[in-house]
């Protein structure tokens, strides 16, 4: 059953299990993962095949009946269909059109183009975009006018309208119905994240439209106002694009890496899925981080086109900013709940046969998170990691101010975005270790150093009072972060797990 086999399933799958190992499949063999194996794009073609034919059921039955036949003339499934589930899928469309880079990511043969064929694919390629910014333009205007058009915009029609009264009307209109709109689009992949960033470019392209209005006006105070504050804006959304792409840049580089140095080192298999787990999100995260960058660059031109409108009255274009501000408060509000964890992560937990989950924070402390409780505190803390210095390390995190703490080079490190850990309470367990470079067991893997070292995780007591800190097996014992600097110590445990 060579289909199966491909996805790693049984013949008895589901249409669900079949899905999910199709998306673990895909960003576990793609080309841009496996810069080292020459056969990787025909491992995901493969993978594209398989998945085309099972998850169509009168294919699945002919191909369960007589085997692969003719299925492969069949036009089988683009995998950027495959990366645009991972981010929204089709609910976003409206917002922000297809992600030319996911389609990138599906042409996985190289071919040498000359000067010619370069130029016109650029060309066709600056089409599509216009094409595309043009047609959110007037999808933008159309959900905007659910506030702009509620009540009479020619001033001589307004005269018996309380227009303050009719215009905040309108505006309790206009997010109860993006609020609802929200809540299911925050549901999808990604979907909180997507909607973060459509939010933060509406209210910069916003805030600066309306400046410019003041300034158009001629009013001194307000165009001294508005000037320094589209000048205050602009450079933060320029800030804003820098560091995004240096995010992305760093994130593909540190793949190549960890692939390089991390996986191809290891033997133990155990220890080989958790460095699978681990560069497998990172690939997931580089992507998103482009797509992220193009979404951005996408809506700027759509909020430009819309908010400068030359056809439009200047009336018309103020309530356009006014609405879009509304909007982007709006989608910038949204956040996850405990219910939400990334179902990625869950999939790709479950494909690698790990008891455990490393998931963004998100303010709610999940049931299955690793904890414990200080009863001479009054605190409960998590194993947490995040990024420090060019690796992850793990550490512990305070819920209840939202810190997460580590250590490094002798000194302690709080960050404010981190991941935590999620598991199988029955197959994790804390194990008594005074030489990390004898650990018994199979340690959790919390993170690494910069040059890809393993970090584990441990458990340390402090005056009585439990931490959470790390150790690797280059350390001879464990370090965690208090009161500004960092510990060691010589007894303490390490999670591991069964």
């Amino acid at each position: 059953m060579e289909y199966y086999d491909v996805l790693g399933i049984k013949a008895s799958a589901t249409s669900i299990e079949i899905k999910k190992a199709y998306r673990v499949m895909a960003l576990k063999y793609h080309p841009d993962k496996n810069l080292s194996d020459p056969e990787a794009g025909e491992k995901f073609k493969k993978i594209s095949e398989a998945y085309q034919v099972l998850s169509n059921p009168s294919l699945r039955a002919e191909y369960d009946k007589n085997g692969k036949t003719n299925n492969s003339n069949e036009p089988f499934i683009d995998p950027a269909d495959f990366f645009k589930q991972q981010f929204g899928g089709d609910n976003f469309s409206d917002f922000i059109g297809d992600i030319s880079t996911l389609n990138e990511l599906s042409e996985t043969d190289i071919k040498i183009k000359t000067e010619e064929e370069k130029e016109e694919e650029m060309r066709k390629k600056l089409e599509e975009r216009q094409q595309k910014i043009s047609t959110l333009s007037i999808k933008l205007a159309e959900r905007l006018s659910i506030y702009t058009h509620s009540f009479p915009l020619d001033e001589s029609t307004n005269k018996n309208i309380n227009l303050k009264e009719s215009s905040e009307n309108a505006m309790t209109i206009l997010k109860e119905i993006m609020k609802d709109e929200a809540e299911v689009l925050k549901k999808e992949n990604y979907g909180v994240e997507i909607l973060h960033t459509i939010g933060y470019v509406y209210q910069s392209k916003a805030k600066l439209a309306q400046a410019q209005y003041d300034v158009d006006n001629g009013a001194i105070h307000r165009k001294v106002f508005g000037l320094t504050n589209k000048l205050t804006e602009s450079l933060k959304e320029k800030g804003h694009i820098i560091s995004g792409t240096v995010g992305t840049y760093q994130t593909s580089v540190d793949i190549k890496q960890f692939i390089k140095d991390g996986m191809l080192s290891r033997e133990n298999q155990e220890h080989l899925a958790q460095l699978e787990y681990e560069a497998t999100d990172k690939c997931i995260k580089a992507v998103w981080r482009s797509s992220k960058l193009e979404i951005e660059s996408i809506l700027r031109e759509v909020c430009d086109n819309v908010l400068y409108d030359e056809t439009a009255s200047t009336e018309l274009k103020r309530r356009r900013a006014d609405a879009l501000l509304a909007i982007g408060i709006v989608f910038c509000s949204v956040g996850y709940t405990s219910s939400d964890q990334p179902q990625f992560q869950q999939q790709l937990q479950q494909f690698l046969g790990l008891p455990y989950v490393w998931i963004d924070y998100n303010g709610t402390v999940p049931k299955n998170a690793i904890t414990t409780i200080s009863n001479s505190l009054g605190k409960t803390f998590i194993v947490a990691r995040s990024s420090v210095k060019g690796g992850v390390h793990p550490g512990y995190a305070d819920p209840r101010n939202g810190n997460f703490y580590t250590s490094y080079f002798g000194k302690e490190i709080v960050c404010k975005s981190f991941q935590i850990l999620i598991c199988d309470p029955e197959r994790v367990q804390w194990t008594p270790c005074n030489d990390p470079s004898n650990i018994t067991g199979n340690p959790v893997l919390g993170g690494y150093e910069k040059d890809n070292t393993p970090l584990y995780c441990c458990k340390i007591m402090h005056n009585d009072v439990p931490y959470f800190g790390k150790t690797s097996v280059k350390a001879s014992c464990a370090y965690y972060g208090l009161d500004s600097k960092e510990h060691k110590v010589n007894e303490f445990e390490i999670l591991t797990f069964k």
